[in-house]
């Protein structure tokens, strides 16, 4: 009877305990269930940020892609351009080349006709000082004769 009557004393503490471990299983349940509420909504926050940066980061990279096009194709156009402009000035210097040969020839052609021109030029002053001297003796001969 004893061990009856210890049952009957425990009973009401256990019952007691019992009580006091189901409250703190519910207020522990629901501590872990707004903690989960509230940790689903930081974590949709965080996905709609994720999303949203996502979309950015296409969106760049969309931007960057369209420049890349660019940068491309204006790197193509450079390159014909200085192709182009190089060709142009191989063509201007072998036409500057060709002048300045053909006005070297001109001018050897024409220093030539005027060494030419000065050697007539000095033959016929000497011509002249020697056909000078000629009428100059004639006339001092006719002089001393009309004397």
């Amino acid at each position: 009877m004893s061990d009856n009557r210890d049952d009957l004393d425990t009973q009401p503490t256990l019952t007691a305990i019992l009580e006091r471990v189901q409250k703190a299983e519910t207020g522990l349940y629901q501590a872990i269930e707004r903690l989960a509420a509230r940790m689903e909504g930081q974590i949709q926050s965080v996905r709609e940020e994720v999303h949203t940066v996502r979309e950015e980061v296409h969106t760049v990279r969309g931007e960057v892609h369209t420049v890349r096009e660019e940068v491309h194709a204006v790197r193509g156009e450079v390159k014909a351009a200085r192709l182009e402009s190089h060709d142009e000035i191989q063509a201007v210097r072998r036409e500057l080349h060709e002048e300045v040969d053909s006005l070297r020839d001109e001018m050897r052609m024409h220093f030539r006709k005027l060494d030419t021109k000065f050697q007539l030029l000095i033959e016929d002053s000497m011509d002249v000082r020697a056909n000078q001297r000629d009428l100059s003796k004639r006339m001092d001969e006719l002089e001393v004769k009309a004397s």
